[in-house]
C-alpha cells in the first residue's frame, strides 16, 4: 500500500468516525444515561425484605400498599383521557406522533415524567384553561397492553393537532392535571420507601 492508498484510506476512516460512528456512539451514551437504574419494582423489594428479615416491615407494607394505588390511579386517569378519543382519532393521532415538537421539559425521565406537563401546557395553548370532569375508567392500561408512555404521546398529539372539541379538551385538562398531582405523590412515597430501604441495608 503506497502512501496515497494510506492518505486516502485514513480519510475515509475520518469521515467515517465524524460523520457516523461518533454521532452513534454520542446518541447512545446519552441515552443510557438518561435510562438511570431500572424502575422500582414492588415484588423485589419485598422478596429482598422477606430474604433479610423474614417479614415485611409494617410501615413499609403501608407504603407500598400506597405505592401501588397511586399506580393504578395514574393508569386509571391515563385510560380516562384516552377514552374520550374514539378509534379513528386515536389512529390518527398515533400517526402524527413523529409530527409533534420537541417536549417542553426535556429532562432526566428517572426524577420526572416529562408528557403529562407537556399535554397540560398544550390544552392551555390550544384551547385555553376550561376544566370539566372526566368520568373514571372502566379498564387499565395494563388490560389493554398499552404502553403508558405511547398513550400520553396520542393524547398530546391529539391536542397539538387540534382533534379535540372543546368539552373534549376540558376533560383532557382536567385529566392531566389529576394525573400530575397523582405522579407527584408517587415519587414522594417512591423517595420514602427508597430512605427506608437504604436505612435497612445499613443498619
Amino acid at each position: 500500500m503506497n502512501i496515497r492508498d494510506r492518505l486516502m484510506l485514513a480519510g475515509l476512516v475520518i469521515v467515517a468516525w465524524f460523520g457516523l460512528i461518533a454521532p452513534v456512539l454520542s446518541e447512545t451514551i446519552h441515552q443510557r444515561t438518561l435510562e438511570g437504574p431500572p424502575p422500582m419494582s414492588l415484588q423485589n423489594i419485598r422478596t429482598q425484605l422477606a430474604e433479610d428479615t423474614g417479614a415485611m416491615d409494617p410501615v413499609l407494607e403501608e407504603q407500598m400498599a400506597a405505592l401501588a394505588a397511586m399506580e393504578l390511579a395514574e393508569e386509571e386517569r391515563v385510560m380516562a383521557m384516552l377514552g374520550i378519543l374514539d378509534d379513528p382519532t386515536r389512529r390518527q393521532a398515533a400517526a402524527q406522533v413523529g409530527q409533534l415538537p420537541p417536549l417542553v421539559h426535556a429532562v432526566d425521565p428517572r426524577f420526572f415524567e416529562p408528557v403529562t406537563p407537556s399535554i397540560i401546557r398544550e390544552t392551555v395553548e390550544q384551547y385555553g384553561y376550561a376544566v370539566e370532569t372526566l368520568p373514571y375508567a372502566s379498564s387499565m392500561v395494563r388490560a389493554h397492553d398499552l404502553d403508558h408512555r405511547d398513550v400520553l404521546m396520542q393524547i398530546l398529539s391529539a391536542v397539538h393537532h387540534r382533534m379535540l372539541s372543546e368539552d373534549q379538551a376540558a376533560r383532557v385538562l382536567q385529566g392531566a392535571i389529576e394525573l400530575l398531582g397523582h405522579q407527584e405523590k408517587r415519587r414522594i412515597i417512591e423517595a420514602e420507601i427508597t430512605a427506608f430501604v437504604e436505612g435497612e441495608s445499613t443498619d
